[in-house]
């Protein structure tokens, strides 16, 4: 797993996204209103992840909820965890 721990964010809406391989992402969509967040994970083509993020946030495959707060820890404690909106 990478390093990685990308953050892209709007008024309302924050993505973070962390590459599992060069193909898959799992991303963390946070309302920054609600303070609420979920995660997701999806196959991606791999060439810009900086762009395929927001498809795997928008459509990708639901994460359960202990395997997101181990991939993203920090967000425990500032958001409550949804399942998906």
């Amino acid at each position: 797993m990478s390093d990685e721990n990308n953050k892209m964010t709007n008024q309302e809406w924050a993505y973070r996204y962390k590459t599992l391989a060069s193909k898959v992402l799992v991303v963390a969509v946070i309302h920054k209103i609600y303070k609420e967040w979920s995660c997701f994970i999806d196959a991606v083509p791999g060439k810009r992840h900086d762009e395929e993020y927001k498809r795997v946030g928008d459509s990708g495959t639901l994460v359960n909820k202990q395997l997101a707060r181990v991939l993203f820890p920090d967000l425990n404690s500032k958001y409550s965890w949804v399942r998906g909106w």
